[in-house]
């Protein structure tokens, strides 16, 4: 039993590793510009070891994005917790999870540019996303962060003259999109307007808030 719990944790580390190696990649080069030869070199690998985890460079593209994805969403669940927190408060958790990760890794958030593309064109028929052996039934889905939003939209907390479901999906990629878009100018901004970008994103997110307050 602890020779097979060996053998797991460090299947668990070279997993971590080339998906932290890749990801590093991916953001320096490009997607189309990364070999697997890159990467397995960069991870010190052989090519087998690499195939032992992922069919190919498309798989772990995808892996890398579960892995962002799952975190975020598990990290919110336990922010809101099973209690009935208002649809103000549910906002307010998502947008300061963003700011949290944007100060403690914003090169998650370069990842995230790159195949934010690619996501949404394939997660918009949920079939191929079900059909991803990455992806368990108990996984983060998409979709499921705006079906949060939408329970019990309407309970005061939020302008009652919002459309629930257009609200919801414009908040979470508006600020998507823009957490993104500062993660290019971590360096450019403190320079240029003796700004920190960690307070640009904050206070871009925090005005999205105030569009839905009553």
């Amino acid at each position: 039993m602890e020779q097979s719990n060996k053998y797991y944790r460090h299947g668990e580390k070279q997993y971590n590793l080339i998906l932290s190696t890749a990801e590093k990649i991916f953001v320096e080069l490009g997607i189309e510009q990364v070999k697997l030869s890159d990467i397995v070199e960069e991870c010190g690998i052989m090519r087998a070891t690499f195939y032992r985890y992922f069919k190919n460079k498309d798989e772990l593209l995808w892996h890398i994005m579960r892995k962002h994805t799952s975190e975020f969403f598990q990290k919110l669940e336990v922010r809101i917790g099973s209690s009935h927190r208002s649809t103000y408060d549910k906002f307010q958790s998502f947008i300061n999870l963003l700011c949290e990760g944007f100060d403690t890794n914003p090169s998650a958030y370069l990842f995230i540019d790159l195949f934010k593309d690619t996501y949404l064109n394939v997660t918009s028929n949920q079939n191929s996303v079900l059909e991803m052996p990455m992806y368990e039934e108990y996984d983060y889905h998409p979709g499921d962060t705006v079906k949060i939003f939408l329970d019990n939209f309407y309970d005061g907390s939020v302008k009652d003259s919002l459309d629930s479901k257009i609200t919801a999906v414009s908040l979470q990629y508006s600020a998507i999109t823009i957490v993104c878009a500062m993660a290019k100018h971590t360096a450019t901004m403190p320079a240029k307007y003796q700004i920190e970008t960690r307070d640009l994103v904050r206070f871009s997110l925090n005005a999205l808030l105030e569009s839905i307050k009553p």
